[in-house]
């Protein structure tokens, strides 16, 4: 009997060793995968900086930051500028600020009026969600999603946020920012 111990302990370790090496394996090609799917870039950014004065291109990596992009052409991809739709109130009780829309209509990027229930959503989610006057409010239509860019005026932070609109929930969810002073100027999505 004490022959036999002698050759299992030996296949135990062996056994053993090889789950631990199977385990690790797989640890390292999960994490892989993950890291790559996270720098998988969603959307490319076309930024312009505060006084127009640079343009610069990014891609939006899934995890949300930004990367070196390349240069494109704004084509079927629609930009409604809604920066100016907005009025901010103070509330002299709480000493905080609110926001309304004044009458306006939407025009695209080559003047075209535009109507959409959508474009309204996300006016509305603005007005509800903000406590800051709005510096800049850009919606865009591609094949595919709606998005926004919202920096706000808040005077202490440059920083913008690019949001993509889910029909499913009628709601923008944030998937980015921007640094300092660039602001987005177009999008255009990355099919694959």
């Amino acid at each position: 009997m004490k022959k036999s111990i002698k050759y299992f302990r030996p296949l135990y370790v062996l056994l053993l060793l090889l789950v631990a090496f199977t385990v690790l394996a797989i640890g390292l090609i999960l994490s892989s995968s993950f890291h790559s799917s996270s720098n998988t870039p969603i959307l490319m950014l076309k930024l312009n900086t505060a006084n127009d004065e640079k343009t610069l291109y990014r891609k939006l990596l899934v995890n949300g930051e930004l990367d070196k992009g390349k240069k494109f052409k704004v084509k079927n991809e629609e930009i409604v500028d809604a920066s100016d739709i907005f009025i901010d109130h103070v509330n002299r009780k709480s000493n905080s600020i609110y926001l309304t829309v004044k009458k306006h209509v939407l025009k695209d990027q080559f003047k075209k009026q535009v109507h959409s229930p959508i474009y309204d959503r996300m006016i509305k989610q603005v007005v509800k969600e903000q406590q800051h006057p709005i510096f800049v409010f850009t919606m865009f239509k591609t094949k595919n999603h709606y998005y926004a860019y919202l920096a706000l005026n808040a005077g202490i932070d440059d920083t913008g946020t690019i949001y993509r609109y889910s029909k499913k929930d009628k709601k923008m969810s944030g998937i980015g920012q921007t640094s300092n002073d660039e602001h987005v100027a177009a999008i255009r999505e990355i099919t694959r």
